[in-house]
């Protein structure tokens, strides 16, 4: 029996299990939503980046001209993103956005964490890719190089796309 931890931040207890001593050719996984008596015999491939926006810096209130705003070249890029349910098997989401000191700064930093997935790997790449070149278009357009890194690797699956539902009698 092995139970694991911080899957939904990045397959923390899995990426440490050691497969060596993992003798079952099958296992069962009991994470998931729905009624009781459901099965569910696929996952999809998720793609997770964190892209870091570098801005400059300014004093607010006497010249924020001199500054360029991360928080707005993020939320020009996020504008622009298609996320949430993009179709019946791709969804797309920023989960966590970060950036700024003080009200009186032009904020020099702004970190984006999304993701995208998909039952088909290429329908999640293609949304990863899209979600990605919104955030460089945007970085162009102020000139600017955002640093972008790779949270996770994809979880392919092998599985059909069915549901079971079984009666408990």
């Amino acid at each position: 029996m092995v139970f694991t931890i911080g899957e939904e931040i990045g397959l923390v207890g899995a990426k440490r299990l050691d497969y060596s001593k993992i003798k079952a050719k099958l296992g069962f996984v009991l994470d998931s939503g729905g009624p009781p008596g459901e099965i569910i015999i696929k996952a999809p491939t998720q793609y997770s980046f964190k892209a870091t926006i570098k801005g400059r810096a300014a004093h607010a209130g006497i010249a924020p001209e001199q500054g360029i705003n991360a928080i707005m070249v993020a939320s020009v890029a996020i504008g622009n993103m298609h996320i949430g349910r993009i179709d019946d098997e791709t969804t797309a989401n920023i989960g966590i956005i970060s950036g700024g000191m003080a009200t009186n700064i032009v904020p020099e930093q702004c970190i984006i964490d999304g993701e995208s997935r998909s039952i088909k790997p290429d329908k999640a790449k293609a949304q990863i890719d899209h979600m990605v070149g919104e955030i460089k278009k945007a970085a162009d357009r102020f000139q600017l190089k955002p640093r972008l890194r790779w949270l996770k690797n994809t979880i392919k699956s092998i599985y059909n796309q069915t549901r079971y539902r079984f009666a408990l009698l």
